[in-house]
């Protein structure tokens, strides 16, 4: 938030080698109808705006569309992905060449050997250099950078080369505009804005809420500086002269009472002014190691640090604090909240930096690289998630619900929610890992690593990011669809799931003794396929959802539940309903004389592909995600649907969807040109799986933004 400080360390940013070159929680409705407005007996809770698009249902997508041994279990030749099946009367088993296809996503040949393994993933070994201004780190070359900066949202940081990389949230243009250049030496994120800092002390920002006239004051700037800070409706710079220059909001006279110090400085820090009738100040460190701080003094936050008479060494602002390392090591706060002042006063430790954020949080690095936080709240991980990392770390940054730090050798670590990705609970950013499998569900996503690791982002309710993440399991199969939940298949056969659980639809599943070959979640109820091909559910039965299928005696090979009804293809490729039918959602297809390839449940609508390769739909049709089916003109391979919207991946890896639009997720999918091997559908969202393991997303995810680490836009 506050931007780079004097004495941060270099950092390094992992990137892929490709790149080295029961009642439901209160307050959770949407602003959408998706139908189902007739549901009857047990529906009524969920009649339309009651549910408003809360709950995703995306990701049932199928296993292939041939009907023989091999379409069961894979012929038992075990993970598809790594072992081909092959049925010509006796069924055999083939290592598939991965190697054989981009190396393996191992990097380049010249710099990597690819091993294929038999029903495992490839081996990556390192057998060159890696590039100018990257360096290799297991199998991996890591890309360095010298600074990073979190805000709301968004994130921003800069290679040693000098190129900003900008990732997250996009509303007012401050990640699409950073400038492309080889020169820059700082960067900073504040609120809705974020700027960049020549080596020559030429001052670009970009961004801005509303007019953003802050941002059009700071670039007309015409001095040289040294250091840029930043917070909601403001921007500070520290002149080469050591005086300072600030532009936007003074109704504390946090502005014009920097403006006017005569001091000599060497930092600048902003604290928040989102909330202007409290909060607002800016305090700055002499080059004699005193402070001066002006503005809203609501906690103390002025007054405390202007009344020390210790010597610092760093400085740092929140909304309503201020914290300050002295020259001994001792961390000292102001303002924010007494009890964790108190914390951070009892702790003896010595500290060599410090990132003061908004909500009464604080984080620092002690001398020995151990990263201490502290806040009055930790709803999304975001003070917790960083005091149970091991890891040596070098540079600390909080701001409202997110953490973000650097490790010693370079990894970039981040906790808590996420607006966009920003934050992730697993210690990577999208865009780093290399993925064969991913699910998009209400609001987090979640990807398969090709090792068998889940890494997910997004909105932590109940543990759905962050208990996942925190696994050291394998997994071949993954569903992050559903109200507030994901589950992972492991490599074994057994399920994990986290998140809410008013229903048992995570306990069940968690406790189940079963061997299972796929699992897929609904509304409030998960269902799973196990080695025998029999579907066993858990979780809220009021319309039959799970009862149906647990009593049924056929053999499936793919299941699909939605919000409040089941649907599963069998061993033969017909298709056979269970659950709510208020909307039409099971009803249509029971009686069908056709078969099926793949088959696909949003909240309250079906689709499936016939033997003919058209794409049949039926149910709640009230933005056209039943009805504009026909308008699809490709030869369909897998279909993903969410709350409103249906989606269908053809042979040639198009994306097309139809139906609701909310946040351009049909929109933005059909207009692109690129290829993909997989998609998922979330609530709002469409996402595609690259043929380089990499994710593209549209809609409440915008990954776009996080490919921004590997790509830069101009």
């Amino acid at each position: 938030m506050n931007g780079l400080d004097r004495w941060t360390l270099v950092i390094s940013l992992a990137l892929p080698c490709a790149a080295c070159d029961s009642t439901e929680p209160s307050g959770r409705t949407g602003d959408f109808d998706y139908g189902d407005s007739n549901t009857t007996g047990g529906d009524s809770a969920y009649q339309g705006d009651e549910i408003a698009g809360d709950e995703s249902l995306g990701d049932n997508h199928g296993d292939g569309d041939s009907v023989s041994a091999c379409s069961i279990d894979n012929g038992g030749c075990g993970n598809p992905t790594f072992v081909q099946c092959n049925d010509n009367g006796d069924v055999t088993c083939a290592d598939i060449n991965e190697c054989g296809v981009n190396n393996g996503n191992c990097g380049p040949v010249a710099e990597f050997i690819c091993t294929n393994n038999f029903g495992a993933p490839p081996t990556c070994t390192v057998i060159g250099n890696c590039p100018a201004h990257s360096f290799a780190y297991g199998d991996q070359c890591i890309a360095e950078v010298v600074d990073v900066s979190t805000s709301s949202g968004f994130s921003c940081a800069l290679r040693v080369t000098g190129e900003p990389l900008c990732w997250g949230r996009n509303a007012d243009g401050e990640v699409s505009e950073p400038p492309k250049r080889s020169a820059i030496a700082q960067v900073s994120t504040g609120g809705s804005h974020s700027c960049v800092l020549t080596t020559s002390g030429e001052l670009t920002c970009f961004g801005g809420y509303s007019s953003g006239e802050w941002v059009d004051q700071a670039n007309a700037a015409t001095g040289t500086h040294t250091q840029v800070a930043g917070a909601f409706g403001q921007i500070c710079a520290l002149e080469i002269g050591g005086g300072i220059e600030c532009w936007g909001r003074d109704a504390h006279g946090q502005r014009s009472g920097a403006n006017n110090a005569a001091g000599a400085y060497q930092q600048i820090v902003v604290g928040s002014a989102l909330y202007e009738s409290n909060s607002g100040h800016n305090c700055a460190l002499t080059t004699l190691g005193d402070i001066e701080c002006w503005g809203s003094d609501s906690s103390g936050q002025v007054s405390g640090p202007n009344a020390s008479t210790a010597t610092y060494s760093q400085i740092s602002a929140g909304d309503t604090q201020t914290c300050a390392i002295d020259i001994d090591g001792r961390l000292t706060c102001w303002g924010g909240m007494p009890s964790v002042r108190d914390d951070i006063a009892n702790d003896t430790r010595a500290f060599v930096h410090v990132s003061a954020g908004e909500s009464y949080n604080v984080c620092a690095i002690t001398t020995t690289g151990r990263l201490q936080c502290w806040g009055f709240g930790d709803s999304y991980g975001q003070i917790s998630g960083p005091n149970n990392s091991d890891d040596i770390y070098a540079r600390v940054d909080i701001h409202v619900r997110e953490t973000c730090a650097v490790t010693n050798v370079g990894a970039l670590h981040c906790w808590g929610e996420f607006w966009a990705p920003t934050v992730s609970g697993f210690n990577n950013v999208p865009g780093q890992e290399v993925y064969t499998q991913l699910s998009a569900g209400e609001m987090h996503l979640c990807a398969l690593t090709t090792d068998g690791r889940l890494h997910c982002w997004g909105y932590d309710d109940y543990g759905t990011v962050n208990e996942a993440n925190a696994s050291d399991a394998a997994y071949q199969d993954l569903s992050s669809s559903g109200f507030l939940r994901t589950c992972g298949l492991t490599t074994t056969g057994s399920i994990d799931c986290w998140g809410w659980d008013a229903n048992e639809q995570v306990t069940g599943p968690n406790t189940a003794t079963g061997n299972y070959i796929q699992v897929r979640n609904g509304g409030t109820h998960t269902c799973a396929i196990d080695n025998t091909n029999h579907i066993q559910c858990w979780g809220k039965d009021d319309d039959n959802q799970v009862a149906g299928p647990n009593a049924s005696s056929s053999t499936y090979r793919q299941i699909a539940p939605g919000y409040i009804h089941t649907c599963a293809l069998t061993t033969t490729n017909e298709i056979e309903c269970w659950g709510s039918n208020a909307s039409g959602q099971t009803a249509g297809p029971n009686d069908a004389a056709d078969t099926y390839s793949d088959i696909a449940s949003g909240y309250h609508h079906t689709c499936a592909i016939g033997s003919s390769a058209q794409i049949d739909c039926w149910g709640n049709d009230n933005a056209q995600q039943v009805s504009d089916a026909s308008t699809f003109t490709g030869t369909p391979v897998q279909l993903a649907l969410g709350a409103g919207h249906s989606c269908a991946l053809d042979t040639a890896g198009k994306v097309t969807c139809w139906g609701a639009d909310d946040l351009g997720q049909v929109t933005n999918a059909n207009a692109s040109t690129e290829h993909f091997t997989r998609i998922a559908a979330g609530t709002y969202t469409v996402c595609g799986l690259r043929a380089d393991g990499t994710l593209r997303c549209w809609g409440y995810f915008d990954l776009d933004t996080g490919d921004l680490l590997v790509e830069p836009t101009p």
